[in-house]
């Protein structure tokens, strides 16, 4: 029996990390089974438009569409990466997962979740939602330590959680197309944070770091990761109104695709978000974090990567460089580890557990 699945995730074209889940989850799926039939159900399309699906030959299907229920009925939901798990507000997200979970397995289907990551779950009505959502799946991979510590707090069942990885650090990039070797004059890339509602790296520490890496001898590329102005598309302006535009440029970001051949020619890159520094490690690129949050802490630790608290020691660009190497990820260990649910999403389609 042809499996089928319906992916639930951030996907739509807004955000490079989230188009890089989904190429990733996709990719080790078709590995697994290259005949699984597979529906997209995402959040949000971009105003731009959105081919991610339309290249890798996947249906999109708007969350707001009647297509939605149907793919619920007659497909396994599997909630694939990114931050899902995240309660906050009215808990909108953990209510709309726990009703698709809902109608997934009362139509026979054997929801799971893989991938994720967990936040923002402190409060005692985001706990019991994430309790009613854990007992309609059959398991739950997540991605980090401190996530797996957010639900077992938070009373799921521990036979329930499974700690796994982020699936793009399965390594599927780098098998799409194999990578040179990283060069001494590409280009370095900066990737910052924004948000208005809570940027992870000040505008002026960033500032000064861009300034830092504009003074060497290589080609400078701040990165956008969101393609909302409100977000890291309107970095460009306000790094240019402290610093000015020389020795440095700006590119938003409009399609994973061209992000990506950025990655695969740079000879380091600087991050204060998770998914710029997994896609460097898995291109075999040196990567340096600077510290912002829980979830780039963790993957520090967890994989050995070099990481910088601007809050207590200076940025030195040469210190960054000279000290630069590919970091040293097991990306076989790794691979088995996410294929173990890979091959869990594609065991069953359909049934009861």
């Amino acid at each position: 029996m042809t499996a089928r699945l319906a992916l639930m995730g951030y996907y739509g074209g807004w955000n490079a990390g989230d188009e890089a889940i989904l190429e990733c989850l996709v990719t080790e799926l078709r590995d697994v089974d290259p005949d699984v039939e597979i529906d997209v159900l995402t959040t949000r399309f971009a105003p731009l438009g959105y081919d991610t699906c339309d290249r890798l030959g996947v249906r999109a299907v708007p969350l707001r569409s009647p297509g939605v229920v149907r793919s619920l009925l007659t497909q396994r939901l599997l909630i694939g990466g990114g931050q899902m798990i995240t309660g906050g507000g009215r808990n909108t997200l953990l209510c709309l997962l726990c009703a698709m979970a809902a109608v997934n397995r009362l139509a026979g289907r054997r929801p799971l979740i893989a991938f994720c990551g967990a936040h923002n779950i402190e409060s005692p009505w985001a706990r019991r939602l994430v309790r009613v959502l854990s007992r309609c799946m059959t398991y739950i991979a997540l991605r980090d330590q401190p996530s797996v510590d957010a639900l077992t707090a938070a009373g799921v069942e521990p036979s329930k959680l499974r700690l796994s990885y982020d699936v793009v650090l399965g390594g599927a990039l780098s098998r799409r197309q194999p990578t040179d070797p990283p060069p001494d004059g590409g280009p370095v890339l900066v990737v910052g944070h924004r948000s208005p509602i809570r940027s992870l790296l000040d505008i002026d520490v960033l500032a000064d770091v861009v300034a830092a890496c504009a003074a060497g001898s290589n080609e400078v590329v701040v990165l956008s990761h969101d393609s909302r102005q409100a977000f890291d598309d309107g970095l460009g302006q306000q790094l240019a109104k402290r610093i000015g535009s020389n020795g440095w440029r700006f590119v938003p970001f409009r399609s994973f695709e061209e992000h990506l051949e950025l990655y695969r020619t740079a000879a380091h890159v600087i991050s204060v978000r998770m998914h710029p520094l997994i896609i460097a490690s898995t291109l075999g690129r040196p990567a340096t974090a600077l510290a912002g949050s829980s979830k780039v802490d963790a993957l520090t630790r967890r994989l050995g990567m070099a990481i910088i608290d601007l809050a207590t020691e200076p940025f030195s660009l040469p210190d960054v460089l000279d000290s630069g190497r590919p970091n040293d990820v097991e990306l076989p260990a790794i691979r088995t580890a996410i294929r173990q649910d890979v091959d869990a999403a594609l065991a069953s389609s359909s049934g009861m557990p």
